[in-house]
């Protein structure tokens, strides 16, 4: 049968019937733009898109251009990158772990719609002994540290249930930051084919030693888990 339609009971002029149903385009939520993470801490930059419809979201790192991510695959050899999607949601945040100050900068989520548009959000690294206000003496009540704090003077260990002041406010807490060196000599001549080996000390605080240790050469992340070999941890 003929189709009728009475065009005032339309709630504005851009749905005028045309023939087809009215398409509605992705579009970005409002998150934020600025992410700042601590050196070896996870950064999660947000991207939330509407009506996404059957397009696809990519992440890009705009420092060098490269494809991070693509819908909810991970199209980088470093594994750190990946995109976190729960299902049904609109959310297609990018998840970086390990962070380290070269992963600061401009990253783009993007969407191949037509036009394409894209987001940027920036990425500030901070070092953790520099500008952690922790290193300062700020109170914290982050479960990540131990509850015990360092009295700097004499080198002891406190527990933090001995630290109330007489008027009931605690004291202030610090974290010693974990400090990393490599043994033996910085330049090092071996012949070709020799097996070279480097031990790193790391001095951290009791019962907390770091999850994970990276290595690399130059700015690249050694892969030790590689099938090609060639490369162990002890």
């Amino acid at each position: 049968g003929a189709v009728t339609f009475d065009p005032k009971k339309l709630e504005s002029s851009s749905q005028l019937w045309s023939g087809y149903p009215h398409i509605l385009t992705p579009s970005f939520q409002d998150t934020a733009h600025n992410i700042t993470a601590l050196v070896g801490d996870s950064a999660f930059l947000p991207c939330t898109v509407s009506h996404l419809g059957d397009r696809s979201v990519t992440w890009m790192r705009k420092r060098d251009l490269h494809i991070l991510t693509a819908d909810v695959y991970t199209y980088s050899a470093d594994e750190r990158f990946r995109v976190l999607h729960p299902e049904n949601s609109d959310d297609w945040t990018l998840h970086i772990k390990f962070t380290t100050e070269r992963d600061a900068g401009v990253y783009e989520c993007q969407v191949n719609s037509d036009p394409k548009i894209s987001r940027k959000v920036t990425l500030t690294i901070k070092d953790s002994q520099l500008d952690d206000p922790l290193h300062y003496g700020i109170a914290t009540t982050d479960t990540r540290f131990p509850d015990y704090i360092f009295d700097d003077e004499k080198g002891t260990e406190k527990s933090r249930k001995k630290t109330k002041k007489k008027k009931g406010r605690p004291s202030w807490r610090q974290r010693k930051v974990p400090t990393v060196m490599i043994e033996g000599q910085s330049e090092r001549h071996i012949q070709r084919g020799s097996v070279l080996s480097v031990t790193c000390v790391v001095h951290h605080q009791p019962h907390s030693a770091p999850d994970h240790i990276l290595w690399y050469h130059g700015s690249t992340n050694i892969d030790y888990d590689a099938s090609r070999g060639g490369i162990s941890i002890q």
